[in-house]
């Protein structure tokens, strides 16, 4: 009976494997949509930026005609709140030079339609790598900001306090620097605004070193986290960065729970025989078990061993920074037209979200801006 489930599984997940765009590209081209496809908005026009100059020249025309600018970069900020409906995008891909990178310093400036696996690529050969940033590499620096994401690195915090400084396009079309010295009062604003106070142009980003790990891997009840992270990781501060995931499947949900820490290791001799920075190698075999938990609680409950013995078996493996901070995504990819998978995360944050809204109304006068 299993191998019935599995075929129909099989033949469900794989007439659904096809690409999909953001943009569609039927009789209304300027219909948009972000990365979980709940929420199509048919937007007035779509801009592909490249230049400063055509930034400008843009937020003048829609200060002009009284457009609503929405801001875009890999569109994976769900929820609705990233699209204004007939108003004007800003797609902030094609906006991604890196413009000064100063190894001594450990700094680097990109325009913010760069990739984090841009950066990586850039930086890995001089031994240095990103402080902070999502478990992805696949996201813009502009958007990243916009969210103040947050990672795997315990010791950083959030985005925020690695960047240095940026420029920023304001609604009334100036280009002003932003730093915690110059016009800092609008540094903790913009970072995490979700683009309610302008358009991110260029960040300069503050670099770490690019060390070398071990892994640490453990099973363990939920009840007994707690104690394990006071004590084996807030304490340890050769712990750099950490891992923790609950089960969702059935036979054991909400109580089994595996963590993995990534420890400096005192064989820092070794990180060149790792430097290479890893590629995506099996997408099918995951995207294929991720595609039977979707279907079945058995097919859960197998995802969840594999995951659980895929990540202690890597204990005590060597991996680099750079490294740890590329980790596969491709095989979650969902390509099915009729469904769509989100990411759920709870955060109380409804006064903070007030706050920011009253602070972007006082500043700007205006709400012609959103994200």
């Amino acid at each position: 009976m299993r191998w019935k489930w599995i075929l129909l599984c099989v033949f469900i997940y794989g007439s659904a494997l096809y690409s999909s765009l953001h943009v569609y590209s039927g009789q209304n081209k300027t219909t948009v949509e972000d990365a979980g496809k709940l929420l199509p908005v048919k937007m007035k026009i779509v801009y592909d930026v490249h230049s400063t100059s055509d930034l400008q020249q843009w937020v003048k025309k829609a200060n002009e005609t009284g457009e609503t600018i929405a801001i875009a970069g890999m569109q994976h900020s769900q929820g609705g709140h990233t699209l204004y409906p007939n108003g004007t995008l800003f797609d902030m891909k094609g906006y991604n030079k890196i413009l000064d990178f100063s190894p001594k310093k450990k700094k680097i400036t990109v325009q913010s339609g760069v990739t984090w696996a841009d950066i990586q690529k850039k930086i890995n050969p001089y031994g240095l790598s990103v402080k902070v940033m999502q478990s992805q590499n696949i996201f813009t620096v502009g958007g990243s900001l916009s969210v103040n994401v947050h990672g795997r690195d315990i010791r950083y915090g959030s985005l925020i306090d690695t960047v240095d400084s940026f420029r920023l396009l304001t609604p009334d079309e100036k280009i002003i620097s932003v730093s915690r010295e110059e016009n800092s009062d609008l540094f903790s604003y913009v970072i995490g605004g979700y683009g309610l106070f302008g358009v991110i142009l260029d960040v300069t980003l503050e670099l770490a070193d690019d060390e070398l790990y071990h892994h640490r891997s453990v099973v363990m009840n939920y009840n007994d986290y707690e104690n394990y992270f006071r004590e084996k990781v807030k304490q340890d501060d050769s712990v750099r960065m950490h891992l923790a995931r609950i089960s969702v499947a059935p036979e054991t949900f909400l109580k089994e729970m595996y963590v993995t820490d990534y420890v400096l290791t005192d064989h820092q001799d070794k990180r060149e025989k790792y430097l290479e920075l890893k590629k995506e190698e099996m997408i099918a075999l995951p995207k294929f078990m991720l595609g039977l938990s979707r279907y079945s609680d058995w097919g859960k409950d197998l995802l969840w061993e594999t995951q659980k013995m895929y990540f202690l078996k890597n204990d005590g493996k060597y991996e680099t920074r750079n490294n740890v901070m590329r980790s596969d995504s491709e095989f979650m990819e969902y390509e099915n037209p009729n469904r769509t998978e989100l990411l759920q995360e709870y955060f109380f944050l409804l006064s903070i979200l007030l706050h920011t809204s009253m602070i972007q109304e006082e500043f700007w006068k205006k709400k012609n801006l959103i994200y």
